[in-house]
């Protein structure tokens, strides 16, 4: 679906011109402009997803749902309140626990493309956060809230669940945030949306725990939100919200830094607040919020240490992978090296075959494999109109390429049996030409970070087998120029005789002594 290019700004600017105009009539009034601004995600998350790739497809999908979710929610509230059914709490509640569950798994899905992969240190900084951000809202409210045994218990309890469904949010919310990728204008309206989206929420519970009510707030709020969305999800820059990075290297910014450094001062701060404010907190939350801070903090260390680890093995694994290469004595000792470096650096990865192709005219011949199968990959050969077109791309520009869910280019159709794959192909070349290449294949995609050492790796391997080739060919011009010397100050006679019985060379002895 088109849509043209500052249709976002239009919405933007209309949706919140409808918004502060309807602050001066009546609360029926701003609930039906409410209303009627939430139809707006639901059409704005549908466009942006028609417009995406079916690799990055789902998770606006997602937004989809979620916002219909809300839409629903709203609709059936504004109903029942209508019949005389309280507000909170409500069938409705059901609706928003969804849709809420389903915004927590789109803003997951996104986080993980943006991060090309898990990420896992953004996941423990999110939950940092959002653990920081919990504990002052249960430290100071809803602690105390969920001890008054005055209030229902089915109040408590949906308060409760909304409080854990925040946190999740926000935590995903900070995945998304810290993990690399573009920040396109369309980014910042969506990271503004959802910021809409907690401070209502956090003003929503403060009002349901403070029994007052939270329509005036929610009125501005909740279309707010809309707005922010629907302008975020129709700008032309949203696909390139959920577009992969190019580096595959997460850094730890200090802007990351800092957001960590005021997590982590969160409960002095309450400790200090409380002492100074002489306000009672709950001691308990405070100490569990504490607890689990200090073990993902424990466990957030451990990751950079086992960075620095892997950084280290993977310097010596190539340091070791050159030694090997310069002391090898022939080329199939060069190749069988090379595959051994390679299944070092993928020694996680499952199912794994490493394969060394040569190119052989229009298709690549396997010369070397280890791994899975590797004995049914030596010598096998494949056309190159065989290979899926994203590597043959990669072959011809020498750049490393990946394919996912594709047949094996290392096995025979018999041997593949059908089977699919993940492959990963880098490039071998020879003064610039292409002359084999290195070729990875697994049950899973390979790890980002592992194509970078592979794309090293061939490099070094390129030049090792061209060095040999020249040092070859340099052999075989002394032979040539020595054997030449030896025959031509030869006192015997040499001819060369063809098949017809002509003498096609004669030695210039035969000139001196015939």
């Amino acid at each position: 679906m088109q849509v043209r290019a500052h249709t976002w700004l239009v919405v933007m600017v209309v949706g919140t011109a409808a918004i502060v105009a309807a602050q001066f009539a009546d609360e029926m009034v701003q609930g039906i402009v409410a209303l009627l601004l939430a139809i707006a995600p639901v059409v704005a998350a549908h466009i942006a997803a028609e417009r995406e790739s079916p690799q990055t497809r789902l998770p606006w999908r997602f937004f989809f749902w979620a916002a219909a979710g809300f839409l629903v929610a709203s609709i059936l509230r504004v109903a029942l309140v209508s019949v005389g059914a309280p507000a909170f709490p409500s069938p409705a509640d059901a609706v928003v626990i969804v849709a809420y569950s389903l915004l927590i798994c789109s803003l997951y899905l996104a986080g993980s493309i943006r991060s090309a992969g898990r990420n896992a240190a953004a996941q423990v900084d999110g939950l940092i956060v959002a653990v920081a951000a919990s504990a002052v809202v249960w430290t100071v409210v809803l602690a105390p809230y969920m001890a008054d045994a005055s209030v229902p218990l089915n109040e408590r309890l949906l308060n409760a669940t909304f409080s854990l469904l925040t946190t999740l949010a926000l935590a995903t919310t900070t995945r998304l945030a810290v993990s690399p990728g573009s920040r396109t204008t369309s980014y910042y309206l969506l990271a503004t949306a959802v910021a809409l989206l907690f401070a209502n929420d956090i003003m929503v519970t403060l009002a349901s725990v403070g029994g007052e009510e939270s329509a005036t707030t929610s009125l501005i709020l909740s279309p707010l939100m809309a707005v922010m969305f629907s302008a975020a999800a129709i700008h032309p820059g949203s696909t390139r919200v959920l577009e992969p990075p190019t580096d595959g290297v997460h850094r730890l910014t200090f802007a990351r830094l800092v957001m960590l450094g005021i997590a982590l001062m969160t409960i002095p701060a309450l400790v200090i607040w409380s002492t100074a404010t002489d306000t009672d907190v709950d001691v308990p939350v405070l100490v569990v919020a504490s607890a689990v801070i200090s073990l993902l903090v424990l466990i957030r260390i451990r990751m950079l240490v086992r960075v620095k680890e892997r950084a280290v093995e993977i310097q010596r694994i190539q340091r070791e992978a050159n030694a090997d290469l310069a002391a090898a004595s022939s080329r199939h000792a060069m190749h069988r090296a090379a595959l051994r470096a390679v299944v070092r650096l993928a020694d996680e990865v499952p199912d794994l075959r490493v394969s060394l192709a040569q190119v052989a005219g229009d298709a690549l011949r396997v010369l070397d494999s280890v791994g899975v199968d590797a004995d049914a990959a030596v010598g096998t050969s494949i056309g190159l109109e065989l290979v899926p077109d994203p590597l043959v791309a990669g072959l011809a520009d020498l750049h490393l390429a990946t394919a996912d869910a594709v047949p094996p280019i290392d096995l025979s159709s018999a041997a593949a049996g059908g089977s699919t794959c993940c492959l990963l192909v880098a490039p071998l070349s020879a003064q610039h030409d292409l002359s084999g290449a290195l070729i990875l294949t697994s049950s899973r995609p390979l790890p980002s970070a592992l194509h970078g050492h592979v794309a090293t790796l061939a490099s070094t391997v390129s030049l090792a087998l061209e060095s040999a080739v020249l040092t070859e060919n340099l052999l075989r011009r002394r032979s040539e120029h020595r054997f030449r010397a030896l025959v031509e100050n030869s006192s015997d006679i040499v001819l060369v005789v063809d098949r017809d019985r002509q003498i096609t060379f004669a030695s210039p002895a035969a000139h001196r002594l015939l």
